[in-house]
């Protein structure tokens, strides 16, 4: 007996030293997951016996779950101003965080479309009804039944649908958006004018006209035959071909007059949007070049904007908005929803309100709020043909760019120039003092 009592001393006093030691138990994640777990059915089963606050849990459950989908649905409204919506959730990034969440609090199963767990489960309520009246019975049941059917929505079709509505669509729309305010400027509008007098102009006969002009001045007057040699002499330099070539297409230069023969052409020549062509461009040597002014700076950006706005992203776009609206259109025809539309008639419970104000108001506001997106997107080349010229000017760059329509009437002057030269000397004596220097 002395013995036994002498080993229970010696173990106890081993347990003491080591907890002084600062050993003890280690209790791990696992452990402290099984613990919570137990905590949790022993608090279920407590409100199984417990028919009052078994429904005072309901009536919480009940709430929750609606007002987190209404909240999440309120949220998608986010920034108004769509130029800077990427600094802002997405519609995915805030169905997953709040889908998350619920199934946390309230495990769902989206196959059966009910809760597997808590007072919002058929099966726990099963187990508990023994212990409750039957008016407590038909409002527990009332509050599953909606509770279960907006998440059938959430979970289901409006689901695929913010999942369409994700990051990369988003920052989309934020591009698009801040394109169309692009268009609405005054830099916008009048590059938009000025291209498409450009391509009118350099596609029409106006050069090919004046340099057939000059050619055939000799035949009204043949002393411009030795005007163009007292200018010109016996050789045509660089810089004499590059202030011939500007006169010609364009009346002058930003960068000098036309101090040579005129050879019966006039010298103001302006757009059909009453600019001068010089304003816009420039030809150094025998290349085309913008202008040196602030039009020319504005039609230079202008033109960089086919790059990222090609015809193909336009279509692109469309499509991308309408695949989009596609899932929505989805989301917002289904029954599920036709289904909330019905429940939200019927009032039994006070969280009845919430469920009401989230089918008849954070649900179509957040639905709407991804329509408008969808909506830019899909009308982005609508609203660019009805207010701009842009969707043709951007086919005519994509056919044959400006630059490659002015080199086409550079190298016409130039050949010109030539022709006249050949001309000239058929007029003028190869003894003249005009040709005997370069």
């Amino acid at each position: 007996m002395k013995t036994q009592y002498l080993l229970f001393s010696l173990l106890l006093c081993g347990l003491t030293a080591t907890a002084q030691d600062g050993a003890g138990f280690d209790f791990t994640e696992e452990d402290a997951a099984t613990d919570a777990q137990l905590a949790k059915q022993q608090e279920q089963q407590a409100l199984i016996g417990n028919a009052v606050k078994y429904e005072a849990a309901a009536h919480e459950s009940y709430a929750m779950v609606v007002n987190a989908i209404a909240g999440c649905c309120n949220q998608l409204k986010g920034h108004k101003d769509l130029v800077d919506c990427s600094n802002y959730p997405d519609a995915d990034t805030l169905h997953k965080e709040a889908f998350a969440n619920l199934l946390a609090n309230y495990p769902y199963d989206a196959a059966s479309g009910q809760f597997t767990e808590g007072v919002l489960s058929r099966v726990m309520l099963s187990k508990a009804r023994p212990n409750m009246t039957g008016d407590q019975v038909t409002r527990i049941e009332h509050m599953i039944t909606r509770a279960e059917a907006i998440m059938k929505w959430f979970a289901g079709p409006f689901r695929y649908a913010c999942t369409m509505h994700n990051h990369d669509f988003q920052k989309e729309v934020q591009r698009v958006a801040r394109f169309i305010e692009y268009t609405k400027t005054e830099e916008f509008k009048s590059a938009d004018v000025a291209y498409r007098a450009l391509v009118i102009y350099f596609d029409s006969n106006d050069v090919p006209n004046r340099a057939m002009t000059a050619l055939r001045s000799f035949g009204y007057n043949q002393q411009q035959a030795y005007v163009f040699y007292n200018y010109f002499h016996n050789r045509i330099s660089d810089q004499e071909r590059e202030k011939w070539i500007n006169f010609v297409l364009m009346g002058r230069s930003t960068r000098y007059g036309y101090d040579g023969p005129i050879l019966n052409l006039r010298s103001d020549i302006t757009l059909s949007n009453g600019k001068p062509v010089y304003w816009y461009i420039d030809i150094h040597g025998t290349k085309p070049r913008m202008a040196a002014t602030e039009v020319a700076s504005k039609l230079a950006s202008y033109i960089n904007t086919f790059q990222r706005w090609n015809s193909q992203r336009l279509v692109d776009v469309k499509a991308w908005g309408k695949r989009a609206f596609d899932q929505l259109h989805d989301a917002i025809g289904h029954s599920t929803l036709n289904k909330l539309n019905e429940l939200a008639g019927e009032t039994l419970v006070k969280e009845d309100i919430d469920f009401k104000n989230a089918v008849q108001n954070a649900i179509p506001n957040g639905l709407q709020a991804l329509l408008e997106k969808d909506d830019l997107l899909m009308g982005l080349p609508d609203y660019l043909a009805d207010n701009t010229k842009y969707v043709d000017n951007c086919k005519f760059e994509s056919k044959t760019s400006l630059r490659a329509r002015i080199l086409k009437r550079v190298e016409l002057a130039s050949r010109f120039l030539d022709n006249i030269a050949a001309e000239a000397a058929k007029i003028v004596p190869a003894n003249h003092p005009s040709r005997q220097s370069d």
